[in-house]
């Protein structure tokens, strides 16, 4: 009918249609799942492209099986919180109201992208507030590190070397499950917090500014647009939804993780022994936890290839054909002897 219409009053016919949010999907719920499983998933792909060109943007580069844990907790977060929102709501994205006056399109897009703006950057601040603040305090000072150790931050799932006797009695080899899973618990009591919040404030600030609140004007602009349904639907409710949810994940994923050379670093003290070309014996197995470290098994011989600037007690080494990054304290020289001093 569009296209049989004179120009000026096609575009006019076009900018005032009414826009479901996606055709192909009847639910809203199911939108937005299927937009955060195409972020996901290009999110992944990123670091699989990273880590195969050995790029880690200025952050210590993660093991496929840390990646995994990490996104895998966000994932099942976020997924969750958004479906039941959007369930909850019952796919209305504007109060009463306001509703009548565009599309179910562009409230949509508006709406869910100011609403999961809010939720994100309040659960990080939440997540910041418990970790750093609450759970670090209790374990220092309260003497409940066994009990709190996990929740000192976001993306550690193992203790530090430092750590090992006292959270778990003995040395970590790798990530553990159950740290995992009390981050997992831990993350989802912040989103749902978060969610929460929002469903109160929102709503009132869009009362209070009418007009001029943001996800109001934002709604207003998408419903000008002189774009047929099926171009708004392919922009706003898959395109820039997409890319919207896959910037706040690397935010959210860059606040989680725990970067490597603070967790080395400082751990241990002590000076190095060990020259270059030098051989020492390994008298634990060892799981390396980022890509850059080497694992071995206990009794191995490894040569020292060189110091590392900046961490304290790494050395590099290799096996053969195979190198990384060792920790000095899983090691004693040929002579038996432990590395460094206070050991």
């Amino acid at each position: 009918i569009a296209h049989s219409m004179p120009g000026e009053l096609r575009d006019c016919f076009l900018s005032g249609m009414e826009c479901a949010i996606l055709d192909a999907l009847p639910s809203t719920a199911l939108v937005l799942l299927v937009v955060i499983a195409s972020a996901f998933a290009l999110y992944a792909l990123i670091f699989a492209l990273r880590s195969a060109a050995g790029g880690s943007l200025g952050r210590v580069q993660r093991s496929a099986f840390v990646f995994l844990l990490d996104i895998s907790k966000i994932a099942l977060v976020q997924a969750g919180g958004v479906a039941l929102s959007a369930l909850f709501s019952r796919g209305a994205f504007a109060s009463g109201k306001y509703a009548a006056e565009f599309d179910p399109l562009s409230w949509f897009f508006a709406t869910s992208l100011v609403r999961e703006t809010f939720v994100v950057l309040v659960a990080l601040l939440f997540g910041g507030i418990l970790t750093s603040g609450l759970f670090s305090n209790l374990g220092s000072r309260c003497g409940l590190m066994k009990w709190t150790g996990a929740l000192h931050s976001f993306g550690r799932y193992s203790p530090d070397e430092a750590e090992s006797e006292s959270l778990i009695g003995g040395r970590s080899t790798g990530p553990r499950t159950s740290w995992w899973f009390a981050q997992l618990l831990l993350w989802l009591g912040c989103m749902a917090g978060a969610r929460e919040l929002a469903a109160v404030v929102l709503p009132i600030l869009l009362a209070l500014c009418g007009a001029k609140a943001p996800d109001y004007l934002l709604a207003k602009l998408i419903y000008g647009l002189k774009m047929p349904c099926a171009t708004k639907q392919l922009v706003f409710a898959v395109a820039l939804r997409i890319v919207a949810e896959l910037i706040l994940l690397a935010l959210v994923d860059a606040c989680n993780g725990y970067g490597g050379s603070s967790r080395r670093a400082g751990a241990l003290g002590g000076q190095s022994t060990l020259a270059v070309g030098s051989r020492v014996r390994a008298l634990w197995k060892y799981n390396a936890q980022y890509e850059d470290e080497l694992s071995f098994e206990a009794g191995e011989l490894i040569i020292i290839d060189g110091e590392v600037q900046g961490e304290e007690l790494w050395f590099k080494g290799r096996i053969g054909e195979r190198g990384g990054l060792i920790p000095s304290n899983y090691v004693v020289d040929e002579a038996g002897s432990a590395i460094g001093r206070g050991r």
